[in-house]
């Protein structure tokens, strides 16, 4: 078997716009490790018992499809999209955002509550879900920093309802 070496896991991160933080959430190794291995040259063989995780990591076709996946999951279950605009009204009332974020937060609610049955509209739900849960990765009580993830959970569902409307405009 060939053995993966830093310029691969180098490679597939620049080609992708990875960070090390992003990565550290698809697979099981902190990002001061996947840091670390970076530091090396790369010709170096990635040590052993970092070799499945970096594999599986390789093999991906797309790294955020696993984080879209489950969005999209979690807006099918929900019951009732009255309550999320409520509650996604009463966020936005109670905290100050810069312009950029509040837009992106419209962008995906006009998505998130337009007519029909949708993948675009799936993914806006499961974003403003997890954009409302004060639960998430970084909590959201944290000053500033708390609202990262949310940030970036939001920047990745726009990047791929847009992908999604510019392939279905092409046909």
């Amino acid at each position: 078997m060939t053995k993966l070496r830093i310029g691969d896991l180098r490679t597939y991160m620049k080609k992708n716009h990875l960070s090390p933080e992003f990565i550290s959430r698809q697979i099981p190794l902190s990002n001061m490790t996947i840091r670390r291995l970076l530091r090396l040259s790369d010709n170096k063989v990635i040590p052993e018992k970092y070799q499945g995780h970096i594999t599986q990591l390789l093999s991906q076709d797309s790294p955020g499809e696993d984080m879209i996946s489950k969005l999209m999951t979690d807006a099918e279950k929900i019951e009732s999209s009255d309550k999320l605009k409520t509650d996604l009204e009463k966020k936005l009332k109670k905290e100050s955002f810069q312009t950029t974020v509040l837009n992106s937060i419209k962008a995906l609610r006009k998505y998130a509550f337009m007519k029909g049955h949708s993948k675009e509209k799936l993914i806006a739900l499961g974003a403003l879900l997890y954009f409302i849960n004060p639960f998430d990765v970084i909590p959201d009580a944290i000053p500033v920093v708390g609202y990262l993830d949310d940030i970036g959970v939001m920047t990745l569902a726009i990047q791929q309802i847009s992908s999604l409307t510019k392939n279905s405009n092409k046909l």
